[in-house]
Protein backbone atom coordinates (compact mmCIF):
# COMPACT_ATOMS: atom_id res chain seq x y z
CA UNK A 1 0.00 0.00 0.00
CA UNK A 2 1.18 3.54 -0.77
CA UNK A 3 2.20 5.69 2.19
CA UNK A 4 -0.44 7.91 3.74
CA UNK A 5 -0.46 10.93 5.99
CA UNK A 6 -2.02 10.87 9.44
CA UNK A 7 -4.01 13.86 10.73
CA UNK A 8 -4.33 13.91 14.52
CA UNK A 9 -7.18 16.09 15.81
CA UNK A 10 -7.49 17.09 19.45
CA UNK A 11 -9.52 19.50 21.54
CA UNK A 12 -9.84 20.48 25.19
CA UNK A 13 -13.40 19.23 25.78
CA UNK A 14 -16.11 21.21 24.00
CA UNK A 15 -13.67 23.52 22.23
CA UNK A 16 -15.00 22.70 18.76
CA UNK A 17 -12.83 19.86 17.45
CA UNK A 18 -15.98 18.35 15.95
CA UNK A 19 -16.08 21.20 13.43
CA UNK A 20 -12.62 20.24 12.13
CA UNK A 21 -13.68 16.60 11.89
CA UNK A 22 -16.69 17.67 9.83
CA UNK A 23 -14.47 19.79 7.58
CA UNK A 24 -12.05 16.91 6.93
CA UNK A 25 -14.88 14.46 6.21
CA UNK A 26 -15.64 16.51 3.11
CA UNK A 27 -12.49 15.32 1.29
CA UNK A 28 -12.89 12.29 -0.97
CA UNK A 29 -9.44 10.84 -0.24
CA UNK A 30 -9.57 10.95 3.55
CA UNK A 31 -10.15 7.82 5.63
CA UNK A 32 -12.11 8.72 8.73
CA UNK A 33 -12.34 6.26 11.65
CA UNK A 34 -15.75 5.72 13.21
CA UNK A 35 -14.56 6.24 16.78
CA UNK A 36 -12.22 8.19 19.01
CA UNK A 37 -8.68 6.83 18.77
CA UNK A 38 -7.52 6.86 22.40
CA UNK A 39 -4.99 4.01 22.23
CA UNK A 40 -2.01 6.36 22.35
CA UNK A 41 -2.55 8.72 25.26
CA UNK A 42 -5.06 7.01 27.52
CA UNK A 43 -3.84 5.53 30.84
CA UNK A 44 -1.94 2.27 30.16
CA UNK A 45 -1.90 3.12 26.45
CA UNK A 46 1.07 3.33 24.09
CA UNK A 47 2.81 6.28 25.77
CA UNK A 48 2.63 4.61 29.19
CA UNK A 49 3.92 1.39 27.63
CA UNK A 50 6.90 3.22 26.12
CA UNK A 51 7.69 4.92 29.43
CA UNK A 52 7.75 1.59 31.28
CA UNK A 53 9.69 -0.37 28.66
CA UNK A 54 12.17 2.31 27.60
CA UNK A 55 12.47 5.35 29.86
CA UNK A 56 12.02 3.84 33.34
CA UNK A 57 12.69 0.16 32.77
CA UNK A 58 12.72 -2.48 35.48
CA UNK A 59 11.83 -6.17 34.94
CA UNK A 60 8.66 -6.14 37.04
CA UNK A 61 7.59 -2.76 35.69
CA UNK A 62 7.84 -4.09 32.15
CA UNK A 63 5.77 -7.17 33.06
CA UNK A 64 3.03 -5.06 34.59
CA UNK A 65 3.03 -2.54 31.73
CA UNK A 66 2.69 -5.27 29.10
CA UNK A 67 -0.21 -6.86 30.96
CA UNK A 68 -1.99 -3.55 31.42
CA UNK A 69 -1.57 -2.75 27.72
CA UNK A 70 -2.96 -6.20 26.88
CA UNK A 71 -5.98 -5.43 29.07
CA UNK A 72 -6.53 -2.10 27.31
CA UNK A 73 -6.45 -3.57 23.80
CA UNK A 74 -9.00 -6.23 24.76
CA UNK A 75 -11.29 -3.58 26.27
CA UNK A 76 -10.94 -1.38 23.19
CA UNK A 77 -11.42 -4.30 20.83
CA UNK A 78 -14.52 -5.90 22.29
CA UNK A 79 -18.09 -4.85 21.63
CA UNK A 80 -20.19 -3.32 24.34
CA UNK A 81 -23.84 -4.09 23.75
CA UNK A 82 -26.28 -1.37 24.73
CA UNK A 83 -29.71 -1.68 26.28
CA UNK A 84 -30.98 -2.64 29.72
CA UNK A 85 -30.96 -6.38 29.04
CA UNK A 86 -27.45 -6.38 27.54
CA UNK A 87 -25.25 -6.49 30.60
CA UNK A 88 -21.77 -6.59 29.12
CA UNK A 89 -18.24 -5.55 29.99
CA UNK A 90 -17.07 -2.12 28.79
CA UNK A 91 -15.69 -1.99 25.29
CA UNK A 92 -15.13 0.32 22.30
CA UNK A 93 -15.59 -2.18 19.45
CA UNK A 94 -12.35 -1.28 17.65
CA UNK A 95 -12.53 -4.68 15.92
CA UNK A 96 -15.50 -3.34 13.99
CA UNK A 97 -14.95 0.41 13.95
CA UNK A 98 -11.24 0.36 13.01
CA UNK A 99 -10.28 -3.11 11.76
CA UNK A 100 -11.51 -6.65 12.27
CA UNK A 101 -7.87 -7.48 13.01
CA UNK A 102 -7.36 -4.84 15.71
CA UNK A 103 -6.97 -7.33 18.57
CA UNK A 104 -4.89 -9.76 16.50
CA UNK A 105 -2.49 -7.06 15.27
CA UNK A 106 -2.18 -5.67 18.81
CA UNK A 107 -1.39 -9.12 20.22
CA UNK A 108 1.27 -9.60 17.53
CA UNK A 109 2.82 -6.26 18.54
CA UNK A 110 2.96 -7.38 22.17
CA UNK A 111 4.41 -10.75 21.21
CA UNK A 112 7.19 -9.03 19.26
CA UNK A 113 7.97 -6.78 22.23
CA UNK A 114 8.26 -9.57 24.81
CA UNK A 115 11.71 -11.20 24.89
CA UNK A 116 11.39 -13.45 27.97
CA UNK A 117 8.40 -15.46 29.26
CA UNK A 118 8.29 -17.82 32.21
CA UNK A 119 6.07 -19.01 35.06
CA UNK A 120 6.79 -17.31 38.37
CA UNK A 121 5.63 -14.86 41.02
CA UNK A 122 6.26 -11.35 42.28
CA UNK A 123 4.25 -9.46 44.89
CA UNK A 124 3.00 -6.65 42.64
CA UNK A 125 0.81 -9.04 40.66
CA UNK A 126 -1.24 -9.76 43.78
CA UNK A 127 -2.26 -6.11 43.89
CA UNK A 128 -3.67 -6.33 40.37
CA UNK A 129 -6.05 -9.17 41.24
CA UNK A 130 -9.78 -8.77 41.86
CA UNK A 131 -11.07 -9.73 45.32
CA UNK A 132 -12.65 -13.05 44.15
CA UNK A 133 -9.41 -14.11 42.44
CA UNK A 134 -7.39 -13.10 45.49
CA UNK A 135 -9.62 -15.15 47.80
CA UNK A 136 -9.40 -18.17 45.48
CA UNK A 137 -5.62 -17.89 45.31
CA UNK A 138 -5.34 -17.70 49.12
CA UNK A 139 -7.68 -20.67 49.47
CA UNK A 140 -5.56 -22.77 47.10
CA UNK A 141 -2.38 -21.84 48.94
CA UNK A 142 -3.53 -22.01 52.60
CA UNK A 143 -6.12 -24.80 52.40
CA UNK A 144 -5.11 -26.95 49.44
CA UNK A 145 -1.39 -26.27 49.60
CA UNK A 146 -1.26 -25.26 45.94
CA UNK A 147 0.97 -22.35 44.96
CA UNK A 148 -0.16 -20.54 41.82
CA UNK A 149 2.41 -19.13 39.43
CA UNK A 150 1.81 -16.31 36.97
CA UNK A 151 3.06 -15.93 33.43
CA UNK A 152 5.81 -13.32 33.63
CA UNK A 153 6.53 -11.26 30.49
CA UNK A 154 9.75 -9.28 30.31
CA UNK A 155 10.30 -6.70 27.60
CA UNK A 156 13.20 -4.29 27.05
CA UNK A 157 13.11 -3.15 23.40
CA UNK A 158 15.19 0.00 23.94
CA UNK A 159 15.60 2.07 20.78
CA UNK A 160 13.64 -0.53 18.81
CA UNK A 161 10.38 0.44 20.52
CA UNK A 162 9.55 3.38 18.26
CA UNK A 163 10.13 1.54 14.94
CA UNK A 164 8.04 -1.36 16.27
CA UNK A 165 5.26 0.97 17.41
CA UNK A 166 5.25 2.78 14.04
CA UNK A 167 4.97 -0.52 12.19
CA UNK A 168 2.13 -1.65 14.46
CA UNK A 169 0.13 1.52 13.86
CA UNK A 170 0.98 1.58 10.15
CA UNK A 171 -0.25 -2.01 9.76
CA UNK A 172 -3.38 -1.28 11.78
CA UNK A 173 -4.36 1.81 9.78
CA UNK A 174 -3.45 0.15 6.46
CA UNK A 175 -5.72 -2.74 7.39
CA UNK A 176 -8.51 -0.30 8.20
CA UNK A 177 -8.10 1.38 4.81
CA UNK A 178 -8.16 -1.97 2.96
CA UNK A 179 -11.40 -2.98 4.67
CA UNK A 180 -13.09 0.21 3.45
CA UNK A 181 -11.72 -0.39 -0.08
CA UNK A 182 -11.22 3.31 -0.64
CA UNK A 183 -8.42 5.25 -2.34
CA UNK A 184 -6.85 7.17 0.53
CA UNK A 185 -3.99 9.61 1.01
CA UNK A 186 -4.69 10.53 4.65
CA UNK A 187 -6.19 8.98 7.78
CA UNK A 188 -7.98 11.24 10.26
CA UNK A 189 -7.69 10.29 13.94
CA UNK A 190 -9.87 11.77 16.66
CA UNK A 191 -7.68 11.96 19.78
CA UNK A 192 -10.47 13.56 21.88
CA UNK A 193 -8.69 15.07 24.90
CA UNK A 194 -5.85 12.50 24.86
CA UNK A 195 -3.42 14.79 23.07
CA UNK A 196 -1.11 16.09 25.79
CA UNK A 197 2.53 16.04 24.77
CA UNK A 198 2.13 16.34 20.98
CA UNK A 199 5.86 15.72 20.62
CA UNK A 200 5.36 12.22 22.02
CA UNK A 201 2.30 11.42 19.91
CA UNK A 202 3.77 12.56 16.60
CA UNK A 203 6.74 10.20 16.85
CA UNK A 204 4.48 7.15 16.42
CA UNK A 205 3.65 7.95 12.79
CA UNK A 206 5.58 8.26 9.54
CA UNK A 207 3.85 11.35 8.09
CA UNK A 208 1.87 13.06 10.89
CA UNK A 209 0.20 16.43 11.26
CA UNK A 210 -1.67 17.57 14.36
CA UNK A 211 -4.41 20.18 14.78
CA UNK A 212 -5.32 21.42 18.27
CA UNK A 213 -8.64 23.25 18.52
CA UNK A 214 -9.11 25.97 21.08
CA UNK A 215 -12.00 28.25 21.94
CA UNK A 216 -12.90 31.34 23.95
CA UNK A 217 -12.80 30.05 27.56
CA UNK A 218 -16.10 31.69 28.44
CA UNK A 219 -17.97 29.79 25.71
CA UNK A 220 -15.97 26.69 26.59
CA UNK A 221 -17.08 26.93 30.24
CA UNK A 222 -20.73 27.47 29.30
CA UNK A 223 -20.80 24.49 26.92
CA UNK A 224 -19.19 22.19 29.48
CA UNK A 225 -21.68 23.24 32.14
CA UNK A 226 -24.65 23.06 29.76
CA UNK A 227 -23.87 19.62 28.36
CA UNK A 228 -22.09 18.16 31.41
CA UNK A 229 -19.28 17.09 29.07
CA UNK A 230 -17.32 14.14 30.47
CA UNK A 231 -19.43 14.63 33.62
CA UNK A 232 -17.36 17.72 34.43
CA UNK A 233 -19.18 19.98 36.87
CA UNK A 234 -16.75 22.58 38.15
CA UNK A 235 -16.76 26.10 39.50
CA UNK A 236 -15.32 28.98 37.50
CA UNK A 237 -12.21 28.89 39.71
CA UNK A 238 -11.61 25.18 39.07
CA UNK A 239 -12.27 25.64 35.35
CA UNK A 240 -9.63 28.39 35.15
CA UNK A 241 -7.02 26.12 36.75
CA UNK A 242 -8.00 23.21 34.50
CA UNK A 243 -7.95 25.43 31.37
CA UNK A 244 -4.42 26.66 32.08
CA UNK A 245 -3.17 23.20 33.00
CA UNK A 246 -4.44 21.58 29.80
CA UNK A 247 -2.82 24.20 27.61
CA UNK A 248 0.47 24.12 29.48
CA UNK A 249 0.75 20.41 28.69
CA UNK A 250 0.65 21.07 24.95
CA UNK A 251 2.85 24.18 24.97
CA UNK A 252 5.79 21.95 24.09
CA UNK A 253 4.58 22.05 20.49
CA UNK A 254 5.82 25.64 20.01
CA UNK A 255 8.92 24.31 18.22
CA UNK A 256 6.86 21.93 16.07
CA UNK A 257 5.12 24.51 13.92
CA UNK A 258 5.55 22.44 10.76
CA UNK A 259 3.77 19.53 12.52
CA UNK A 260 1.28 21.17 14.89
CA UNK A 261 -1.32 23.81 14.06
CA UNK A 262 -3.19 25.57 16.85
CA UNK A 263 -6.52 26.80 15.58
CA UNK A 264 -9.45 28.61 17.18
CA UNK A 265 -12.98 27.37 16.63
CA UNK A 266 -14.08 30.97 16.10
CA UNK A 267 -11.73 31.36 13.13
CA UNK A 268 -13.29 28.43 11.29
CA UNK A 269 -16.83 29.62 12.05
CA UNK A 270 -16.37 33.32 11.27
CA UNK A 271 -13.47 33.37 8.78
CA UNK A 272 -14.16 30.19 6.85
CA UNK A 273 -12.39 30.97 3.56
CA UNK A 274 -9.20 32.24 5.17
CA UNK A 275 -9.10 29.37 7.68
CA UNK A 276 -9.79 26.79 4.96
CA UNK A 277 -6.75 28.05 3.03
CA UNK A 278 -4.66 27.81 6.19
CA UNK A 279 -5.77 24.20 6.63
CA UNK A 280 -5.09 23.34 2.97
CA UNK A 281 -1.56 24.74 3.27
CA UNK A 282 -0.73 23.18 6.63
CA UNK A 283 -2.08 19.72 5.81
CA UNK A 284 -0.75 19.92 2.25
CA UNK A 285 -4.09 18.95 0.74
CA UNK A 286 -5.57 20.09 -2.54
CA UNK A 287 -8.67 22.33 -2.60
CA UNK A 288 -9.97 20.31 -5.57
CA UNK A 289 -10.13 17.24 -3.33
CA UNK A 290 -12.62 19.12 -1.14
CA UNK A 291 -15.43 17.53 -3.13
CA UNK A 292 -18.25 17.67 -0.57
CA UNK A 293 -17.81 21.21 0.66
CA UNK A 294 -20.27 22.20 3.44
CA UNK A 295 -21.92 18.76 3.43
CA UNK A 296 -20.88 17.95 7.00
CA UNK A 297 -19.73 21.28 8.40
CA UNK A 298 -22.75 23.42 9.23
CA UNK A 299 -21.36 26.94 9.30
CA UNK A 300 -24.60 28.56 10.42
CA UNK A 301 -24.78 26.25 13.40
CA UNK A 302 -21.10 26.87 14.17
CA UNK A 303 -21.62 30.63 14.14
CA UNK A 304 -24.43 30.30 16.68
CA UNK A 305 -21.94 28.73 19.08
CA UNK A 306 -19.65 31.76 19.01
CA UNK A 307 -20.08 34.41 21.70
CA UNK A 308 -22.46 32.44 23.91
CA UNK A 309 -21.10 34.29 26.93
CA UNK A 310 -22.72 37.55 25.75
CA UNK A 311 -26.11 36.21 26.85
CA UNK A 312 -24.82 34.81 30.14
CA UNK A 313 -23.11 37.70 31.87
CA UNK A 314 -22.30 36.80 35.46
CA UNK A 315 -19.56 36.85 38.06
CA UNK A 316 -18.25 33.60 36.61
CA UNK A 317 -17.87 35.19 33.18
CA UNK A 318 -16.12 38.21 34.71
CA UNK A 319 -13.79 35.96 36.68
CA UNK A 320 -12.87 33.88 33.64
CA UNK A 321 -12.25 37.00 31.55
CA UNK A 322 -10.07 38.49 34.27
CA UNK A 323 -7.93 35.36 34.71
CA UNK A 324 -7.83 34.13 31.10
CA UNK A 325 -7.96 37.39 29.20
CA UNK A 326 -5.20 36.34 26.79
CA UNK A 327 -7.39 33.48 25.52
CA UNK A 328 -10.62 35.51 25.16
CA UNK A 329 -11.64 36.67 21.71
CA UNK A 330 -13.34 39.93 22.65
Amino acid sequence: MESFKVFLIGGYCKTGAGAIHSFLKEFNKHHYLKCEFTLLGRPDGLIDLEDALVHSWAPWRSDLAVKRFEKIIHILGRERKSGFFHLSLPGKNYNKKISKNFTALSENFISDLVSIKYRGRWSGLNWEMSLPKWILRRFKKNVLGIKTDFEIKISSPGENFLPMARKYLRDLLSDSIKERNKKTNAVVLDLATYHCRPDRLLQYFDHPKMILIDRDPRDNFLDIKRKRANNINVSAEDFISWYRLMRSQSDCCSDLKDKVLRLNFEDLALNYNETSKKLYDFLEIKPEDHTERNKFLNLERAKKNVGLWKNHKSRSMEKIYSELKEYCRW
